[in-house]
C-alpha cells in the first residue's frame, strides 16, 4: 500500500484533498489497533482467570461476573474490527484514488 503523508500547500488540489481525508483515518486507525490491543490483552487475562476458576470449586459469583465481562469484550473488539476493517476499505479506496490523480499530473505549462 503507498504511503501517505501530511499534506502539503503544494501538488494536485485532487491529492491534496485525498491526502487531508486519508490522514485523519491512519490516526483513527492507529488509534483504534491500540485499543483493540489492549481488549486483546484483558480478554486474555479475563480467559485466564477464568480457567482458573472452573478447575476450583465455589466461585460462581466472580465466574459469572468474568464470563459477562468476556462477553463484553467480545462484544467490543467485535465492533472494533468492524471499525477496522471499513477504514482499511477507505484507505484502500482512497490510495486508489491519489494513484489516479498522481498519474494524471503532468508537467505542461
Amino acid at each position: 500500500m503507498a504511503s501517505l503523508r501530511k499534506p502539503s500547500t503544494g501538488g494536485g488540489r485532487g491529492c491534496l484533498v485525498a491526502t487531508e481525508v486519508a490522514w485523519p483515518s491512519r490516526d483513527e486507525r492507529r488509534r483504534l489497533e491500540e485499543q483493540h490491543a489492549h481488549l486483546s490483552a484483558e480478554q486474555n487475562r479475563v480467559r485466564k482467570n477464568l480457567d482458573l476458576l472452573r478447575k476450583s470449586k465455589g466461585n460462581d459469583a466472580l465466574r459469572a461476573s468474568l464470563t459477562r465481562k468476556l462477553e463484553g469484550l467480545d462484544a467490543d473488539l467485535g465492533k472494533l474490527s468492524g471499525s477496522l476493517v471499513s477504514l482499511s476499505e477507505k484507505d484502500a479506496e482512497l490510495t486508489s484514488r491519489m494513484k489516479v490523480l498522481i498519474r494524471s499530473v503532468t508537467l505542461e505549462s
